[in-house]
């Protein structure tokens, strides 16, 4: 990995949540846990707008990821104390915080590196830049799940044929971030709830702004399918029937439209 610079203060701010989060499971302060997430979303998410402006990332140093990553797997760990009220508010600021860490963590590495895989007790992320160019067929990233099996998405060189680089950010909790609706009753999930992010990107950041400018990538109408591989727990009964769905944001309606499902030993893609 390479390694980057970022702002003293943001650094510190970083391993100040780390170390306070270590102690809210059990001091059970749903208030106190709330303002800190607060703060982590403010300093990850409001203070690098640029992202959703012109798309322009920040840098994130390994220290300041690591520790922002740690927090946030601290945090869902304890969602339990938080009021139930707050408790889909603080999982989506959490998992949006540590998509914009891992994005700027980016900022600065190479195309072709090995993936940024950090794996925690709730959350596990994995980040990596790939050079479209170097590619044959196919670009495959495997990282660990919270309950330590692999998942491994494999993206087509079609996808992204006319870019030259790519970033794919990928987050997996063991929980539901935010709510969805089923149109089948009795319905479970029997995975985490995995997140994907295809950004087209630079090759590296501009050096006079320390930033890397991203965008995301329309990826309708595939000639060849991104595959995603799951693995779950638990046994298949008789009369179930398993398929991986995908919603977009909070309340939608579930959906497996364009999606097709092979059910794999203890695993569907």
């Amino acid at each position: 990995m390479q390694e980057n610079q970022d702002d003293p203060s943001r650094l510190t701010v970083a391993q100040t949540l780390e170390s306070l989060s270590l102690d809210f499971l059990s001091l059970g302060q749903s208030s106190i846990i709330i303002r800190a997430v607060d703060i982590f979303h403010q300093t990850v998410v409001i203070e690098n707008s640029e992202i959703n402006t012109i798309g322009r990332a920040l840098e994130f140093s390994t220290d300041s990821l690591n520790s922002f990553f740690n927090f946030g797997d601290h945090i869902l760990s304890a969602i339990g104390t938080i009021d139930i009220s707050h408790q889909e508010s603080v999982k989506t600021k959490i998992q949006e915080g540590i998509e914009y860490a891992f994005r700027g963590s980016l900022s600065n590495e190479p195309a072709g590196n090995a993936p940024i895989n950090l794996q925690g007790t709730s959350i596990s992320a994995s980040a990596v830049k790939i050079n479209v160019d170097g590619l044959t067929d196919s670009s495959t990233t495997t990282f660990t799940s919270p309950q330590g099996t692999d998942v491994i998405i494999t993206i087509p060189k079609t996808v992204a044929e006319a870019h030259n680089y790519l970033q794919l950010i990928s987050i997996m909790t063991n929980d539901q971030v935010y709510s969805t609706k089923s149109v089948n009753a009795g319905s479970s999930l029997k995975t985490g709830m995995l997140k994907v992010t295809l950004d087209q990107t630079e090759a590296s950041m501009s050096v006079s702004e320390s930033k890397v400018k991203s965008s995301k990538m329309n990826v309708a109408n595939l000639t060849d399918p991104i595959v995603i591989e799951i693995p779950f727990e638990g046994k298949i009964q008789e009369r179930d029937t398993l398929s991986c769905v995908y919603s977009k944001k909070s309340g939608d309606i579930i959906s497996s439209e364009g999606i097709s499902t092979l059910i794999l030993d203890n695993s569907v893609k």
